[in-house]
């Protein structure tokens, strides 16, 4: 007990200096920034290959094709589409395009009935009553689903497929007016047909709107497979096409 505190202590080494700066743990991260390795430039993927179309070629009146093949180009900033085709470069006006389309798949129904999914009524004057009237069996053949719904008045149940974005209620009312402004002496079922059909076309006028690629080649298809592609229902051309060889000439290539 005594004896035990009479030992020598045992001499404890001491630092002869004191740091206030901790030493650095074995294992600790390192925290001095590095400068950033060198971003590798990745170059741009390269361009889509226009697309290109081969069609069945036939002679024959109706079967008809206006080219042989056609590559789709490009859409303007304005619209128009831009194509290469196998006699030279064609540039459509997809509107008029569409007006078209829409006019042959209606005047020779074609078009399956598309039903809305909330029906429309459309209030009219008894002269538009009466044409409508006598118009429901040729409209109901041609995708149409229109009956009265009280007086002046008529339901709306469905629309051509082909027409199902344009409103319905403003779609009736051009009808009506075009039967109105027809011949009335001429009223026979194709001459309703006709009227009809170019009403429904003339609907998609101002529809502007930017293609894809694939859209714009499903129309062009669409196009080549009309009777008369070369015009719109107006009248008014739906392409316009400039030759290899005017090409040549304007560009005084040999």
């Amino acid at each position: 007990s005594v004896a035990a505190f009479t030992e020598p202590l045992k001499e404890i080494d001491a630092p002869t200096s004191f740091s206030h700066e901790p030493s650095p743990a074995k294992d600790a991260p390192s925290y001095i920034s590095q400068a950033p390795a060198a971003i590798s430039q990745v170059p741009p993927p390269p361009a889509p290959a226009p697309i290109e179309v081969e069609l069945k070629i036939s002679y024959d009146g109706e079967n008809a094709k206006p080219w042989r093949w056609f590559k789709f180009l490009a859409q303007t900033q304005s619209g128009y589409i831009i194509l290469e085709t196998d006699a030279g470069i064609v540039t459509v006006n997809p509107t008029a395009a569409r007006e078209r389309i829409v006019y042959e798949r209606i005047r020779d129904l074609q078009s399956p009935t598309q039903p809305l999914l909330i029906p429309e009524t459309v209030a009219l004057s008894p002269s538009e009553c009466a044409k409508i009237s006598d118009s429901l069996n040729t409209l109901e053949a041609m995708g149409f689903s229109i009956e009265p719904f009280g007086k002046n008045t008529f339901k709306i149940d469905a629309l051509p497929q082909i027409a199902s974005d344009i409103s319905p209620s403003a779609l009736l009312s051009t009808i009506c007016h075009d039967l109105s402004e027809g011949n009335s002496k001429n009223s026979t079922l194709r001459w309703k047909e006709e009227i009809i059909a170019k009403s429904v076309a003339r609907s998609f006028i101002g529809a502007h709107q930017k293609l894809s690629a694939e859209g714009a080649v499903q129309l062009m298809e669409e196009l080549c497979s009309c009777k008369m592609p070369y015009v719109c229902p107006r009248g008014k051309s739906v392409m316009i096409f400039t030759s290899n060889r005017e090409l040549d000439r304007k560009f005084d290539r040999k």
